[in-house]
């Protein structure tokens, strides 16, 4: 029972950082547009643009997760949770969609879908960004050009 009982403190203590968690998601994104897109059309910040995108999909996720956890909680129980929890940590995400869908609660099943692909797009936007710039590797640095250099000995 007093297993039960941490669990139901840590989901509602978990609920209550949920917003504030989405809220910095928003933040996260805006700057994504804001910031991120401009800079793309200097290519000496790509690798920049993509090590940030790498990064910050990783809060996305966790955000995701974070939700995720309570929705199964709410839905299918703590049985369930622990399974998730066991399928290497991030069950809880299908298991959330799943359990939303079948329900019909769309607008959590909107707003774990929409996270999850906030997740995984930037990486996939990323991996895209530095295979490019692998492609198109530009010096570091130009050479200057004397007359020795096309001389020939």
């Amino acid at each position: 029972m007093e297993g039960a009982l941490r669990w139901q403190t840590t989901i509602q203590w978990m609920e209550a950082v949920l917003p504030a968690l989405q809220d910095m998601g928003t933040l996260l994104f805006c700057c994504w547009v804001a910031v991120l897109v401009p800079m793309s059309i200097f290519r000496r910040a790509h690798p920049l643009i993509a090590r940030i995108l790498r990064v910050s999909s990783l809060y996305m996720g966790g955000v995701c997760w974070w939700q995720a956890l309570i929705v199964t909680w709410h839905l299918l129980g703590s049985f369930a949770v622990s399974v998730g929890l066991l399928c290497a940590g991030i069950g809880v995400v299908p298991m959330a969609l799943f359990a939303t869908g079948v329900r019909g609660q769309w607008d959590p099943f909107r707003d774990l879908a929409i996270s999850a692909i906030l997740t995984l797009v930037p990486r996939i936007v990323a991996k895209f960004i530095a295979k490019r710039q692998e492609k198109l590797q530009l010096p570091a640095t130009i050479g200057s050009y004397y007359s020795s250099d096309f001389s020939v000995w």
